[in-house]
């Protein structure tokens, strides 16, 4: 039988078809995803890294702060942040940060790992701490520390010692921290800015803004 050349090209698609057919059945096949992954994790275990429980925070007093607040601890070298004048004295976090129940509370929930930026911001040093005995507990011996302070000098030229402001209303809500924040580098050309979040005008005189 005479072959055509249109046969012998139908013959040879049809070998080429059946080898690639058998050539694909016989690889190697990936199992558990369509794209060709394995369903495993790294250990072997079939769970992924979602599939793994988050560890929750236990606090307690006692717990090593630094394990996750390693900003705050690498302020504690630093001379002239509140922290690490207190650091060279001696004072560990629970001598300054001690309200227990505060920090109790927003620590409930948080999970090993998780951003710490804003715990902090949460619970405050409060003043009755600074203040208490056989710490900043003299009142004249603060006042006179910072008599010759010029960085609270208005626009006028007139020069108020920080730790001997006018008593009133516009003043109770001032704390120890309110210029002094712990962790950070004190500035004292930057302590007159918190004055004038309330002395718009940048003069310290009553009833200038009106």
């Amino acid at each position: 039988m005479k072959l055509t050349k249109k046969s012998l090209v139908t013959g040879a698609l049809i070998i080429l078809f059946t080898m690639g057919v058998f050539i694909a059945g016989c690889a190697p096949q990936q199992s558990g995803s369509t794209d060709g992954s394995s369903d495993k994790g790294a250990t072997g275990s079939g769970k992924s890294d979602a599939d793994t429980p988050a560890v929750v925070v236990e606090w307690s007093p006692t717990v090593n702060c630094a394990t996750c607040h390693e900003t705050e601890e690498s302020s504690l070298t630093n001379t002239k942040s509140a922290a690490g004048i207190h650091k060279t004295e001696g004072l560990e976090c629970m001598d300054c940060h001690d309200d227990q129940a505060g920090l109790a509370k927003v620590h409930e929930k948080v999970e090993a790992g998780q951003a710490t930026s804003k715990t902090l911001k949460k619970t405050k040093v409060k003043t009755e701490t600074c203040t208490a005995s056989g710490c900043h507990d003299n009142d004249a011996e603060r006042i006179a520390a910072t008599a010759t302070f010029t960085g609270l000098t208005d626009t006028n030229g007139t020069t108020k010692n920080p730790h001997d402001l006018p008593q009133g209303d516009g003043h109770k809500s001032l704390s120890c921290s309110t210029c002094h924040q712990g962790h950070k580098t004190f500035v004292a050309e930057e302590v007159i800015d918190e004055c004038y979040t309330c002395h718009h005008a940048q003069v310290f005189e009553c009833g200038t803004c009106h």
